[in-house]
């Protein structure tokens, strides 16, 4: 339903760019940081005929958080059960961040992304978390 394009594929390569920015003594929250600001200046950025993504953020404990809007008003998206829905996403997801080579340094890292979900109204819809267990 929501098949990505080519912003994917920007999102993907700019989190690639900035894993060369590691030091082996910086703590990797400050990297994770460092990503995030490098893609809030790309955002906001269609990823999808339904799909914007807005910004993401960062929280300690290597945590990084991927904020979308629904940007469709169609019933038959809305009306989707939102954990159904959710659930969809999340695998489709989760096989993304389980073989995608750009994601290498996440998966080293051991980072737990989150991914939120709202509507045009600015009302969140669903959200979901990868933990490491989940893609390791």
């Amino acid at each position: 339903m929501m098949k990505k394009n080519k912003n994917l594929v920007l999102i993907l390569s700019l989190i690639a760019a900035l894993s060369f920015i590691v030091n082996c003594g910086e703590d990797f929250d400050v990297t994770l940081k460092a990503t995030s600001l490098e893609l809030n200046e790309q955002c906001p950025m269609t990823i999808d005929e339904y799909t914007r993504l807005d910004n993401t953020e960062t929280h300690p404990g290597k945590i990084f958080q991927y904020n979308y809007t629904l940007t469709t008003e169609d019933a038959g998206v809305l009306n989707t059960d939102p954990k159904s829905l959710g659930d969809q996403i999340k695998q489709q997801s989760l096989m993304v961040v389980k073989t995608n080579a750009d994601l290498q340094i996440f998966r080293d890292n051991e980072v737990t992304l989150v991914y939120v979900y709202n509507k045009l109204d600015g009302s969140e819809f669903f959200r979901f978390e990868i933990l490491p267990e989940e893609y390791k």
